[in-house]
């Protein structure tokens, strides 16, 4: 019989006085000529069998104990999963497992059911405040920074749970921050690559829409790369002036090549200016060169 079974003292006890009468009737003949023998063997076997049938007792109270014990701990765990997954409120958790704990009342002495009582709460807390500290964990730091100590401990919580959940926020906090560098040097690494083919596309002398600097300038600005913003932002500003300036006569591309070296001359502070200027020389001489080498293909200028 399993020793959590109900009644298993009762049936224990049955079994033990079956067995002892037969037992008795077995060695009745060689206690016939001896009452004494007789009623000595029956007080001793009468000992034992109080003595077997107690143990008993307490063993069927301590597993039915135990055996509830496991399916309450089970219970608090699955509400403490629910806690810490955000699916219920530190309170609506604690008044589920006032419920569970309810059922067993009856069951524990006083003290056994208050030591219950702490551990489903101690469980609870733990949970509910890790829980925020994985998926929110600036709110976690400002439960454990803003809320008392005496308040937490009154949460079931030991000064050891709340450094471990605080140690837990701020790692997340961490991971999440490192994670955040990586993507944005991931992105900016795309944009920078995406800003070169601009570059050199404009630089051949090829049509690039304006939103196209625009946009990639914007995206590179928001990430910190003002060199590579500035660069496209000159460049967009030179895009009708230099179609102009590849149609007309190539005194004229030299005039707006001057043009653009005089005024950087004159503003040595501004970055954009000696930027406008040096891409504007670069594209007069690569024009150069390639009216050099095939005046008919761009005309005769």
């Amino acid at each position: 019989i399993g020793a959590g079974a109900p009644n298993y003292a009762k049936t224990f006890q049955e079994r033990y006085q079956k067995l002892s009468e037969e037992v008795e009737r077995e060695v009745s003949g060689e206690l016939a000529g001896s009452g004494r023998a007789k009623t000595a063997y029956r007080l001793r076997a009468g000992e034992m069998g109080a003595t077997f049938i107690g143990q008993a007792a307490l063993y069927e109270d301590g597993e039915r104990k135990k055996l509830f014990a496991d399916k309450i701990q089970s219970n608090v765990n699955d509400i403490g999963i629910a806690a810490y997954k955000g699916e219920m409120t530190r309170e609506a958790a604690l008044r589920q497992v006032g419920q569970v704990l309810e059922d067993g009342r009856t069951s524990l002495l006083p003290d056994e059911f208050r030591d219950m009582e702490a551990k489903a709460k101690r469980i609870v807390s733990t949970s509910y405040l890790n829980g925020i500290a994985e998926r929110d964990p600036q709110a976690a730091l400002g439960i454990i920074t803003k809320t008392k100590a005496a308040e937490l401990a009154g949460w079931g919580l030991t000064p050891a749970d709340i450094d471990r959940a605080d140690n837990k926020a701020r790692s997340e906090l961490k991971r999440r921050a490192a994670e955040g560098r990586a993507i944005a040097a991931i992105e900016k690494a795309g944009l920078r690559e995406n800003a070169a083919g601009l570059v050199q596309n404009f630089m051949a002398g090829l049509d690039v829409p304006p939103a196209a600097f625009t946009d990639t300038s914007l995206k590179l600005r928001a990430r910190g790369d003002e060199k590579t913003a500035n660069t496209l932002d000159t460049l967009e500003s030179m895009a009708d002036d230099l179609k102009l300036a590849r149609r007309g006569s190539v005194n004229d591309f030299a005039a707006m090549a001057r043009e653009t070296r005089e005024f950087a001359a004159r503003n040595p502070d501004d970055e954009k200016a000696g930027l406008k200027a040096q891409i504007t020389d670069q594209l007069f001489k690569s024009h150069i060169k390639q009216l050099e080498a095939d005046p008919l293909a761009y005309g005769v200028r």
